[in-house]
């Protein structure tokens, strides 16, 4: 089940806008690529999400996979 929530704060700001931010409050870049995978739309991540459990080779195909989005 993947569930996305109303009002959820990853809707707020852009990976790239989080990591220069992080960057000057702690004078320290990321030595690692950082992805928080931020997003705009609710209902499109929770597609791509779905996608990406049924694409995964661990899932048995006959498991299905749902997913909602809930209204705060």
């Amino acid at each position: 089940i993947i569930i996305n929530h109303t009002d959820c704060g990853m809707l707020t700001f852009k990976d790239e806008d989080l990591r220069s931010k992080l960057q000057k409050q702690t004078g320290t870049a990321a030595v690692a690529p950082v992805a928080f995978h931020a997003f705009s739309n609710l209902e499109e991540n929770v597609r791509q999400q779905i996608q990406k459990v049924r694409s995964h080779p661990w899932l048995p195909k006959q498991i299905s996979v749902r997913g909602f989005v809930y209204d705060v």
